[in-house]
């Protein structure tokens, strides 16, 4: 009935019109489409998420490799806070992950090569820090010192003696301090915790750590290789300032001493940290004892990437059983942790726990999940609240300290044969199932076709001496402190 109304022209012109309609269409699907993809023109699209992202706390990242990204990943995701400095010594690095931020913000945060130019910007309101172990106790000093709440990896400390000032500045300056151990936010392994607490599954006799993971060598090279982009005096910061021997210049600092702690205290410190939340463990137990080595061809690494590291707390042994060379994880699990009950077992691992069979079969799992660790360290400085932290730090470092005392009864140990670390395990009294852990670390070594050689640690007895836990054994004591370079010292305790 409407055809009078359109004929001839009028036709040809409706036709005409709906034809630019539709290409008007499918011009802005387009646009929208390259809005929601990022592929926009990049002058335009930081307005997009600017003014909104710009709201609530400021964050600056410290570090920006492995666990950095994690925090650039983790931070972008959240409302209300935005990352307004990435600071790394390395520009390469850093100018990458500042353009990782603006491709997941829009937002374009400030670079800086030393993080100490950013401490003096009053706006800034926290401080996340993913530095290697070495740097992580004097950067948390220096931002509490500035004002700044402060999220620090893990461990908190590269020796044990640095905790003194940490802890004393956090008291001073009563800023927020959330520790890297975020297990800490897992809601099934705290269930799991109180099911064991309350006697459910019988007395636990054997905390089993698990760490089996390939860490293949480092090579040696004779010459320097050091990055041009990096500002290697800061880099070092505390640290010795030595020539640069190992292939791999990031990373692979984790195996030397002057700058890391080893498959212990980069791995383990998750796996005994666990332990403790879900048994409740208080102080440092009443000993350690280390064995192990570095095996494989000579390379440039120090520390062993085969390890056993026993504690004792009362009557629960744990053991952290660390596996690098090439290894066969334990019925399957490379990262886990398994508590032994006369009244059953239960096993932690990929982010929840669950009541198993002897074959380690999953029964039951506990209700609960792996937390934003993150989310709930902004939550505690909204709220001004230490104690909405889940990771406190007086916890995160008690974990770090085990690591450190299992790490210097290695460090004090001599080369020797399996059968006297053997004949050690039965003289402290250890459980026939550590000294099987004992052998799997030989047959290791005989399917990876090399020496059958150990080294042996001092077994060091402790008490709860905050100064120094380790009873009766000056060389083991002397390792308790740490080497800081003129420049970058810790400040004492009472003077932070």
């Amino acid at each position: 009935m409407f055809k009078k109304f359109f004929i001839g022209e009028d036709i040809a012109k409706l036709t005409k019109k709906i034809e630019e309609l539709t290409n008007a269409t499918e011009s802005l699907t387009k646009t929208i489409h390259r809005l929601e993809t990022g592929k926009e023109n990049s002058a335009l699209q930081p307005n997009l998420k600017t003014e909104s992202k710009l709201k609530g706390l400021s964050i600056a990242l410290l570090g920006t490799r492995g666990h950095g990204q994690k925090h650039i990943a983790a931070y972008s995701k959240l409302k209300n806070c935005y990352i307004s400095y990435i600071c790394d010594v390395d520009t390469k690095q850093g100018k990458a992950a500042v353009e990782k931020v603006y491709e997941l913000t829009g937002h374009k945060p400030k670079f800086v090569q030393d993080f100490r130019e950013m401490l003096k910007d009053s706006s800034v309101d926290c401080v996340s820090i993913a530095t290697p172990h070495h740097w992580h106790a004097k950067a948390t000093i220096l931002a509490l010192q500035a004002g700044k709440h402060v999220y620090v990896e893990k461990p908190v400390t590269h020796t044990f003696s640095e905790k003194h000032a940490v802890l004393a500045a956090a008291k001073k300056y009563g800023k927020i301090v959330q520790t890297g151990t975020q297990l800490r936010s897992n809601t099934s392994l705290s269930a799991a915790g109180e099911y064991m607490r309350a006697g459910k599954l019988g007395k636990i006799n054997i905390v089993h750590c698990i760490v089996h993971k390939d860490r293949p060598i480092t090579p040696i090279v004779n010459t320097s290789k050091i990055p041009s982009t990096i500002d290697y005096d800061v880099w070092c910061g505390p640290a010795k300032k030595d020539e640069v021997t190992r292939s791999k210049f990031h990373y692979h600092w984790h195996w030397l001493w002057q700058f890391g702690n080893g498959a212990l205290g980069n791995n383990g410190i998750h796996r005994i940290d666990a332990a403790r939340i879900a048994l409740d463990l208080k102080g440092y137990g009443d000993l350690v004892f280390s064995c192990g080595g570095r095996y494989g061809p000579t390379d440039a690494g120090e520390t062993p990437n085969n390890m056993l590291t026993v504690h004792k707390f009362g009557e629960t042994w744990i053991l952290q059983d660390i596996l690098g060379l090439n290894p066969k994880p334990f019925h399957g699990m490379e990262n886990a942790v398994i508590f032994y009950g006369t009244e059953g077992t239960i096993v932690y691992k990929s982010g929840y726990a669950a009541i198993c069979d002897e074959k380690f079969k999953e029964i039951k799992r506990f209700d609960g999940k792996q937390l934003n660790h993150y989310y709930n360290f902004l939550e505690a400085i909204r709220a001004n609240n230490q104690h909405i932290a889940k990771g406190p730090l007086e916890q995160g470092l008690l974990s770090g300290d085990l690591c450190h005392l299992g790490n210097i009864s290695y460090r004090v140990g001599l080369k020797t044969s399996f059968e006297d670390v053997t004949d050690e395990l039965n003289n402290i009294g250890a459980p026939e199932f550590i000294a099987k852990r004992l052998e799997a670390v030989k047959e290791n070594l005989i399917d990876n076709e090399v020496d059958l050689d150990i080294v042996k640690g001092q077994t060091l007895y402790l008490s709860e001496n905050d100064e120094n836990p380790i009873v009766d054994n000056l060389s083991a004591s002397a390792l308790l402190q740490g080497y800081h370079r003129e420049g970058f010292e810790l400040p004492e305790p009472d003077a932070v």
